[in-house]
């Protein structure tokens, strides 16, 4: 019996012409023909030549040896014919591997388990007259995708591909949206360009197994060279024959991958038309923001469970808890929730970038989210949307939910049998997070930003406070810090652009091109607008001390906002030392996670420990005052546990890992706390504004 449930039904009166190919496909599947046939060409080239080299090696030992036959000649003879064979060995040994995605955090589904999900997914692959899947996948993440395995055959021989659908992804989307996000990777399936892919892939496969994944191949060198002293010295010859094919390839590497790139993005737009002509353009479109909402929230959930752990707590359904983050940001964001399915406006991008730089990414594969909602929107294919979680077309859902949730504690060790988290506790924390988010009234004015000092008893006397709550806290004065965050941002790109070893030729600066050796030029233009911005939000402070100062009932507690002022100005100043003293610290040890020598390691640490001698006096104090700086118990254990140890990172040859990761925990736990108290008393002090002023809003 056909499983029963409610399909979306596709668009009527589709225009064909959405799945001609732009002249920027074919350009892109021409130039990635061509660097593919480079890669031939050059593979080819090299391997003759390496048979050359071989033959000649092999003759030269073999002369070598009859010139004078001896046990000595006899194994620089054969040392010789060696580094011929060693380089055919590197050249052909990549060649043929079977690059295999590792499926062991996925659960393969059947079937027989889930009828009602293959049905959807054939109706699917019909729609869009591609093949179906081989397997099905289920992962945890917050995506869905197409991937096969893949060796030199695949080349030339049809490869199947296999679907993954992630869980955190069912949970945040509607029956339509899924349909559409399905399609989306349907639309991969039937692509005939999709073959490059897999030509593409394999070359790059080959290629970097060559250039970074060859260390079983150092190996065998190696084993060569410790056979005899003589042999090191042919190891060490074709090393360096070996050094200059990659330097070759990698280069190859680079154009390969820069022309593909330009092509993947065309096949995503192509991708997407093919689902919009099934799914509509609104569910494709608030997919793609719903999966930003999704991420945001996965990875909340992920970091509390991580934070968890030493605490021997573990989730019980992962996506329990994602689900009531994602309503939580609902709540913040005003987005409607109804029948738990967040309701997407179709109209506009959030999340938007404030830059007045872009810069076309040359390595990227894929679109921006809002290029694509352009090109979706331009279609405008309607539909009517099916607004059932995606989850009613699973079978045992729940219990889908906990096994994948199982699955990611797999590798995880708890130090006894660990308890269930429980979910009251969890949104409880999170709503004291939302909570800990300063008052919606001041409109993220005050977010992410110190109040920088000033003079209060100056701007008593010299200002009245003669505004309005809504004067000041206009729209364009809450934005400010923004601007400011933005300009910032975009000095930096300009900075990062105008070296020319970045490789970036060109940027498009509030929609006008220009050369990348202008770069500095429109740094010039906008650092007197970042000074004259943080001018302009200083002042913006001091009025706003002074509106609320000069308004405050009764009057008898001016006193003590100003005083909340002064605690604020002198508890940022600390929270500065002490992050600069974590910074220092922290960018001294840092060095210590690259290959270093001995020598070098004895530098680093003996500079860790100058920089730890200015931190030690700052964290006992801190732990003795504990109650104070209110300390969490966790941050207590890391920060005593720290103190009590004897600090010493290495004794030759090893790194004692356990007194780093002390160190590692103790500093992270001191800025936690410090950036915290910062925080509370900053809020305190913007709660009691509003709750003391007379004239509000």
């Amino acid at each position: 019996m056909e499983p029963q449930f409610a399909y979306p039904l596709a668009p009527q009166g589709v225009d064909e012409k959405i799945f001609d190919t732009t002249p920027a496909f074919r350009a892109g599947v021409l130039k990635t023909t061509a660097t593919i046939v480079l890669f031939v060409i050059t593979y080819i080239v090299l391997l003759a030549l390496a048979v050359c080299l071989a033959i000649l090696c092999g003759y030269a030992g073999l002369a070598f040896y009859r010139m004078a036959p001896q046990f000595i000649t006899a194994i620089l003879g054969l040392g010789m014919a060696g580094v011929g064979v060693m380089v055919i060995y590197f050249l052909l040994r990549f060649v043929f591997t079977y690059a295999k995605t590792d499926t062991s955090r996925f659960i393969e589904v059947a079937e027989s388990e889930q009828p009602g999900l293959f049905a959807f997914v054939r109706r699917i692959s019909q729609e869009t007259q591609a093949p179906f899947p081989k397997k099905i996948y289920l992962s945890d993440d917050v995506n869905a995708s197409v991937f096969y395995d893949s060796n030199f055959w695949s080349m030339f021989l049809p490869v199947k591909k296999n679907l993954r659908i992630g869980l955190g992804l069912v949970n945040v989307i509607n029956v339509s949206e899924f349909k559409a996000v399905l399609a989306h990777e349907f639309g991969h399936f039937s692509q005939q360009s999709m073959k490059f892919g897999v030509y593409v892939y394999n070359v790059n496969n080959v290629i970097y197994k060559m250039l970074y994944d060859n260390q079983s191949y150092a190996d065998t060198l190696d084993s060569w060279a410790r056979v005899s002293s003589y042999f090191r010295i042919f190891a060490y010859l074709t090393t360096h024959i070996i050094s200059g094919i990659q330097a070759i390839l990698r280069q190859v590497y680079i154009v390969i991958n820069k022309s593909y790139s330009a092509l993947s993005i065309e096949m995503e737009y192509n991708a997407d038309a093919v689902a919009a002509s099934v799914s509509g353009t609104v569910p494709l479109v608030t997919s793609l923001k719903k999966l930003n909402i999704g991420q945001v929230c996965y990875n909340n959930v992920l970091n509390y469970c991580h934070n968890s752990v030493p605490a021997n707590l573990r989730s019980a359904n992962f996506y329990l808890q994602q689900r009531m983050l994602l309503k939580l940001f609902a709540g913040e964001h005003n987005i409607t929730v109804k029948n738990d399915d967040l309701q997407m406006s179709e109209d506009g991008t959030m999340f938007l970038s404030r830059s007045r730089i872009t810069i076309k990414d040359q390595w990227a594969s894929h679109p921006s989210l809002h290029d694509r909602e352009k090109r979706l929107k331009e279609l405008n294919l309607a539909t009517n949307t099916i607004t059932d979680s995606a989850w009613t077309l699973f079978a045992e859902a729940e219990q889908l939910q906990t096994s994948m949730t199982d699955k990611m504690y797999e590798t995880v060790t708890f130090k006894a049998k660990p308890q269930m988290i429980d979910p009251d506790v969890f949104i409880k924390e999170f709503d004291n997070l939302a909570a800990g988010r300063f008052a919606e009234e001041y409109k993220g004015y005050y977010d992410s930003r110190e109040i920088g000092p000033f003079d209060t008893g100056e701007v008593i006397k010299s200002d009245q406070g003669g505004y309005t709550f809504n004067e000041l806290f206009s729209d364009a004065n809450c934005g400010l810090p923004a601007r400011i965050n933005s300009l910032k941002a975009d000095i930096e790109t300009l900075i990062k652009i105008s070296d020319k070893a970045t490789g970036i030729r060109s940027f498009d600066f509030d929609g006008v091109k220009y050369s990348y050796k202008r770069a500095l030029d429109i740094q010039g233009q906008l650092t007197p607008e970042l000074k004259a911005a943080e001018h302009e939000l200083k002042e913006l402070d001091k009025k706003v001390f002074a509106f609320f100062y000069h308004n405050v009932s009764p009057a008898e507690k001016q006193a003590e906002l100003e005083k909340h002022y002064l605690d604020m100005f002198a508890a940022e100043a600390e929270t500065r030392h002490d992050l600069q003293l974590y910074n220092e610290v922290m960018n001294a040890m840092n060095p210590i996670y690259g290959e270093r020598r001995f020598n070098e390691i004895y530098s680093i640490l003996l500079n860790v420990k100058f920089f730890e001698d200015k931190m030690l006096p700052r964290l006992t104090e801190v732990l003795e005052k504990a109650e104070k700086f209110d300390l969490t118990e966790y941050q207590i254990e890391c920060i005593d546990k720290y103190l009590k140890s004897d600090r010493t990172y290495f004794t030759k040859p090893n790194f004692d890992n356990q007194a780093i990761a002390v160190f590692n925990k103790a500093m992270h736990a001191f800025a936690a706390a410090m950036a915290d108290r910062n925080f509370v008393i900053k809020k305190n002090l913007l709660a009691v504004q509003l709750k003391t002023s007379r004239i509000y809003p």
